[in-house]
């Protein structure tokens, strides 16, 4: 009791359902999930060589808890290879019971679904995450940090930014930055991968008409055009937006996952940050993903 367990598995077979059961967990009740916590057991499935699958994107589920539980009912029914959280997962990373609450609504969905984060304002205080690193285990970069990492689930890339913790003084540090450039260069010569994707909490713009979006991110976006980077997800802003940059580059804004809705302000061309918003909506959201082979389609 109070330990928390992280386990490698190795020599595992691509494309195989990798099928686990917990056993010995004391019976809880769960007000979210009808099996409770005495039935921990679920299937994995490992990325394929090539073939069609699902993922899904979605963020700041933290507070509406209501509807982070009808949306996270909607993702799992999607069958999903596995979700991306753009963030504020919970109201204040700092306190436990919202990360307790957070599991209960996710648990049927996490059972066999792998969840790959990224640090929200809310996740964090002033640098310090403590409670995110202990219940998430995302691949270390070459830093020795989970804060910012990559993964690749057959022929997708995710790179997945630090907007929180490294940052927040104001800006990416520059081990961050390098990180970024190196990992995205790589990326983008590896022929097996044919779509490359970025995920943080704020990204380079906002869907509320209040905010100006996080001018770090705008100042990577020749990086992100140079390495062929096919869209960037990001949440902060509750509501969804799709637009692209000044250069080009696909923004989606998914942060409808259950805190409070936002206004949203007109579509077409904005003159500052420069951008083009495409489609916006006030409203709870998540983000499908279908791949097959060269083509993914939102």
């Amino acid at each position: 009791a109070g330990t928390v367990h992280e386990v490698r598995l190795s020599n595992l077979e691509r494309g195989r359902g990798v099928y686990y059961a917990i056993t010995d967990a004391a019976p809880r009740a769960n007000p979210y999930a009808a099996g409770g916590y005495s039935s921990l057991a679920g299937m994995a499935q490992l990325p394929p060589d090539a073939g069609a699958f699902r993922f899904v994107v979605l963020g700041d589920t933290r507070s509406g808890h209501d509807a982070h539980h009808a949306i996270a009912r909607l993702v799992a029914a999607e069958r999903p290879a596995f979700v991306v959280n753009t963030g504020d997962l919970v109201s204040d990373g700092l306190v436990e019971e919202g990360w307790q609450t957070f599991f209960d609504i996710e648990h049927d969905l996490m059972v066999s679904t792998v969840l790959y984060p990224a640090l929200g304002n809310h996740d964090a205080d002033n640098g310090k995450a403590d409670l995110y690193f202990q219940y998430f285990a995302p691949p270390k970069n070459d830093e020795g940090t989970e804060a910012y990492y990559a993964f690749r689930y057959s022929n997708v890339f995710f790179a997945v930014l630090d907007s929180e913790v490294a940052t927040y003084l104001g800006g990416f540090t520059g081990a961050q930055k390098a990180w970024i450039n190196s990992t995205l260069a790589q990326a983008a010569h590896d022929r097996g991968i044919m779509h490359r994707f970025v995920a943080i909490h704020q990204g380079p713009y906002p869907s509320n008409p209040d905010r100006s979006g996080f001018a770090p991110m705008r100042a990577l976006l020749p990086v992100f055009m140079d390495n062929a980077v096919h869209a960037i997800f990001s949440g902060h802003d509750h509501n969804f937006e799709r637009g692209t940059s000044d250069n080009g580059v696909t923004y989606v804004i998914t942060g409808g996952g259950g805190a409070g809705l936002y206004d949203i302000g007109p579509t077409g061309p904005a003159a500052w940050p420069a951008h083009t918003v495409v489609k916006n909506a006030k409203a709870y959201n998540y983000v499908t993903v279908d791949v097959d082979g060269a083509r993914a389609s939102f």
